[in-house]
């Protein structure tokens, strides 16, 4: 018996499954991975990009359910870039799956994740 770590897809069919993420968000979270990929230089997959790619794919169903998240004062210290970075991932998203999910506090939490993948990976 092994003790494998699942992998993003296997997680977001999980929520598919359990009614908490439709499939189309699922596809669509799944559709950023082959960039993310290249950019993190492979394994995104794993760690803080598995954790990304699912808070992505729930802030997409915050949305689609008229839920806002929180703002954290610990996110105040995310960097400009970092911020830009994930404004472009959101929108690309967005546009993706036809719905804004470019809200303050979520590209804040995305950039978040977004510094964290790089330090991890330097």
């Amino acid at each position: 018996m092994t003790n494998a770590t699942p992998t993003t897809e296997e997680k977001l069919t999980l929520l598919v499954e359990s009614g908490t993420i439709a499939s189309a968000t699922m596809t669509s979270v799944l559709g950023l991975m082959p960039d993310l990929d290249e950019r993190f230089s492979g394994g995104f997959d794993e760690g803080l990009g598995q954790m990304l790619l699912v808070h992505l794919a729930m802030a997409v169903e915050r949305v689609r359910r008229g839920e806002d998240i929180e703002h954290s004062e610990a996110l105040d210290g995310v960097s400009g870039e970092a911020l830009q970075r994930a404004r472009l991932l959101l929108a690309r998203l967005s546009a993706t799956i036809g719905i804004d999910i470019g809200s303050q506090a979520e590209i804040a939490y995305v950039a978040a994740y977004l510094e964290a993948i790089e330090g991890e990976s330097r």
